[in-house]
């Protein structure tokens, strides 16, 4: 929701409570990077053993 939007419906978005969603907000984005990284890794090292073979 726009601020101005949620100003005019009487909401209040402060200052705190946006930058504590953005920090979460990172926090979720790094969980799910790294759970993607090693994901791949484990499908990169599968491939390589079987073009080892």
């Amino acid at each position: 929701m726009r601020r101005s939007r949620a100003l005019g419906n009487g909401c209040d978005l402060s200052p705190s409570l946006t930058i504590g969603v953005h920090v979460m907000m990172r926090q979720i984005m790094a969980l799910f990077d790294e759970y993607q990284s090693k994901e791949n890794g484990k499908h990169v090292s599968r491939a390589l053993k079987g073009n080892a073979r």
